[in-house]
């Protein structure tokens, strides 16, 4: 009769794994330090996610906000400039009718007929001049306002340009009636601020950031400014 094996011995009656032998054991052994998972197949490790741009679609931001300065400077230009302009125009119209009717006029062959119609002919041209400046004024104060460093120095040497022969019209008025020197003075005085104002305060740094254009977005496609190229 055959005696069956001690279940902790093994075939060859060697001691097995039993309860009085601490080294033999039918569970999983002690847990040790842990281990980064292998990576199947050769594949390479994983990686950190990685950071994206703050601004990957080109969202226009946000820039300085417009210096009260700058659109002083304006609202003044536009303001002088229109009514400047219209005065112009209505100049132009006046002696532009005035230049046509003398010159059609018989002034019995003395040539004063002709001497006159050209010289209010070239008060009218001279309207127009100022008509043509009036606008230019406006023009340059709204790209101004969008941060346009051409509008900026053309409407303060615009105002510089009142400023000086105002001056001179004033104090020539002034020697010789209070009220032929106001007009001149106060225009003189007008554009001295509008010039004065485009480069004080935030004015220099707003415009040297290109203004508000980037507020609106203007130039910004797809994340770079095509206003640099």
């Amino acid at each position: 009769m055959t005696v069956p094996p001690e279940p902790w011995k093994d075939s060859a009656g060697e001691p097995g794994p039993s309860p009085a032998n601490p080294s033999w054991s039918w569970g999983p052994g002690p847990a040790g330090p842990p281990q980064a998972p292998s990576t199947p197949w050769g594949a390479p490790p994983p990686q950190a996610p990685q950071a994206y741009p703050s601004n990957p679609y080109g969202v226009p931001e946000v820039g300085p906000s417009r210096p009260g300065t700058v659109i002083a400077a304006a609202v003044i230009a536009i303001v002088c400039s229109a009514l400047a302009g219209v005065l112009s125009g209505l100049g132009a119209f006046f002696f532009g009718l005035v230049a046509l009717s003398v010159i059609g006029s018989d002034d019995g062959g003395t040539g004063m007929a002709g001497a006159f119609g050209v010289a209010f002919g070239g008060m009218a041209l001279i309207c127009l001049a100022f008509l043509a400046w009036s606008v230019v004024a406006i023009v340059a104060a709204a790209f101004a306002l969008r941060g346009s460093q051409a509008g900026r120095w053309i409407l303060f040497g615009s105002s510089v340009l009142v400023a000086g022969p105002g001056l001179v019209l004033a104090v020539i008025g002034f020697g010789s009636s209070v009220d032929q020197g106001v007009l001149p003075l106060a225009l003189t005085v007008l554009a001295g601020i509008t010039a004065v104002l485009l480069v004080v305060g935030g004015a220099g740094p707003w415009f040297a950031a290109g203004g508000n254009r980037n507020r609106t977005g203007v130039g910004v496609v797809g994340g770079y400014d095509s206003r640099a190229y």
